[in-house]
C-alpha cells in the first residue's frame, strides 16, 4: 500500500476553511464538525485497510495493519533464524485459496460464519476462525492490489475503462 494509492481525503489535513465559512476562523465550527470529519477520515483508512466497518475490532485491525506499515517490529521475519516457536507463513497461493474457499461458500453467510465454517477442518484444520477472518481480509487486500496494478496498467497502455 504505498501513500499514492491514499483516498484524497486522506492526503491533506483538516483546515478551518473546511469547517467555517471564509474568513471566519476556529471560532465558527464546533466539535461536533471536527468529529464529523474524522469520522471521514476513519472510514477511508477502514476502506483503504479492507476492513469493515461493522467489525467490533475494526480500530484494533486498524492500529495492528498501521503499525505493520509503519514500524519494523510489527514485521514478520520469513528468512533466517527465527527465535521462539514456529510460526505459519501464509504464501500467496494460499491466501488466493481462502479466498476461494470462503467466497465459495453460501452467500448467505457472514465472513464470520464463513471463517467458523473453515476453522479446524481440511486445510484449515490448525487455524482459529479468527486467524481465518484475518487472513481472508488480507487476501481480499491482496486481491484489490493486484486489481488496481491491473487497471493502472491497463490505463498506461492507452485503454479506457467503462468509467472514462
Amino acid at each position: 500500500m504505498a501513500d499514492d494509492d491514499l483516498p484524497e481525503i486522506l492526503k491533506k489535513p483538516i483546515s478551518y476553511d473546511d469547517l467555517a465559512p471564509s474568513g471566519a476562523g476556529p471560532a465558527a465550527f464546533d466539535e461536533a464538525q471536527i468529529y464529523v470529519e474524522f469520522q471521514k477520515r476513519f472510514d477511508a483508512l477502514f476502506e483503504y485497510f479492507g476492513i469493515e466497518k461493522d467489525d467490533p475490532e475494526k480500530f484494533f485491525i486498524l492500529s495492528f495493519l498501521m503499525a505493520r506499515k509503519h514500524y519494523r517490529g510489527f514485521h514478520l521475519q520469513t528468512e533466517g533464524h527465527q527465535v521462539g516457536r514456529k510460526r505459519d507463513v501464509w504464501t500467496f497461493q494460499a491466501l488466493m485459496s481462502l479466498l476461494d474457499d470462503m467466497e465459495g461458500l453460501r452467500e448467505d453467510l457472514s465472513e464470520r460464519a464463513k471463517a467458523r465454517h473453515l476453522a479446524g477442518r481440511g486445510k484449515y484444520a490448525n487455524q482459529d476462525f479468527e486467524m481465518i477472518r484475518r487472513k481472508y481480509r488480507e487476501a481480499k487486500a491482496e486481491r484489490r492490489k493486484i486489481l488496481a496494478a491491473a487497471l493502472m496498467a491497463h490505463k498506461g497502455n492507452g485503454a479506457q475503462t467503462d468509467g472514462e
